[in-house]
């Protein structure tokens, strides 16, 4: 199956990504820095350069998927209300609505408590 992941070169997500294409998945990378998803590239993920904030790069990420998981966000709480605001909230809308855009069944959506 062809999914996507988003916080692909955090913590759980690139425990997410690896165990995905271990199991024969076709696994599109969202990353800030794309140098930081080397090691998912050499592994034979796809590495999509982007943000949350840039609807474009979220559309190149969902085009052609079956499935998705959200797993990017802010986990501390630095910055402003604002700013968690946009990461935390605006940004998981517009993985949505890029998902929803390219006709993805199912994105499986992963979050701190520090979200709620």
């Amino acid at each position: 199956m062809r999914v996507f992941v988003t916080g692909a070169t955090g913590y759980i997500g690139s425990a997410l990504a690896l165990s995905l294409l271990e199991e024969g998945h076709e696994v599109r990378a969202l990353a800030r820095n794309p140098d930081r998803g080397s090691f998912l590239e050499a592994r034979g993920a796809r590495v999509v350069p982007g943000d949350l904030g840039d609807p474009a790069s979220l559309d190149r990420l969902c085009e052609g998927t079956e499935a998705g998981f959200h797993l990017a966000g802010w986990v501390k709480a630095s910055g402003s209300p604002a700013d968690y605001e946009e990461a935390n909230v605006a940004g998981a809308r517009r993985v949505f609505e890029a998902a929803l855009r390219a006709g993805v069944r199912r994105v499986v959506f992963t979050s701190s408590a520090g979200v709620l």
